[in-house]
């Protein structure tokens, strides 16, 4: 089971986190699309800066309460949880790597996959093994960057995989994109080859965490 983490923009058509959940469905996942803004009457919060109405905590703290419903359903593996997330969603999937929520319920959380969302306070990041993915020019809270520093000061027992695509930028994975797109002053582009590559070290990633996990 994969829980699916919308972007900033909320649900929104759906066609991302669809395309996610669809995909996830061919490797073999079951997955569950998290709405973390309709139940707060939020539409989005891709316009606040610093604090948002709906922060990536309080996200990460609906993804351990729908992995920890999610463990009640028949037919789920309970044992065998991951997450992916984008954008906002993926700043939430790192977020879930935090030592707090690991503590809160251990073991729940398998493996967590940020794509280009900012990586925040590695000093709280526990064991969960956490990939990100973003592009190098992206300045869309600088992933690249912010995974880049986190990563550094990590230490032994913290796995993480982190691989950054040069010349490749937000939202590189929907192929809904057509050209360049801005939202916010930041620049949005599908990159057919970045996203290719990031599927298969994304499905390596959650096959070996989660889908083989003891």
């Amino acid at each position: 089971m994969v829980i699916v983490l919308h972007t900033c923009a909320g649900i929104g058509n759906g066609y991302l986190v669809q395309s996610w959940a669809e995909r996830l469905n061919r490797w073999g996942y079951a997955a569950f699309i998290l709405d973390s803004f309709g139940p707060r009457n939020t539409r989005e919060v891709c316009a606040q800066s610093g604090t948002t109405v709906v922060s990536v905590l309080d996200r990460a703290g609906d993804a351990i309460n729908a992995a920890m419903f999610l463990r009640t359903v028949p037919g789920i593996d309970g044992k065998r949880i991951g997450a992916v997330g984008m954008s906002h969603g993926g700043a939430t999937a790192a977020a879930l790597t935090m030592r707090a929520f690991e503590a809160y319920q251990p073991g729940l959380i398998k493996a967590s996959v940020d794509y280009y969302g900012t990586c925040r306070s590695p000093a709280e990041h526990g064991t969960v093994p956490l990939l990100a993915l973003a592009g190098e020019p992206d300045d869309w809270g600088n992933p690249a960057q912010s995974c880049t520093s986190f990563r550094a000061a990590l230490g032994p027992g913290q796995p993480m995989e982190l691989h950054v695509y040069s010349g490749v930028y937000h939202s590189f994975d929907n192929d809904r994109l057509r050209g360049v797109v801005w939202s916010h002053t930041h620049r949005l582009q599908y990159d057919a080859t970045a996203a290719e590559d990031s599927f298969v070290r994304t499905r390596a990633f959650l096959d070996h965490y989660v889908k083989d996990a003891q």
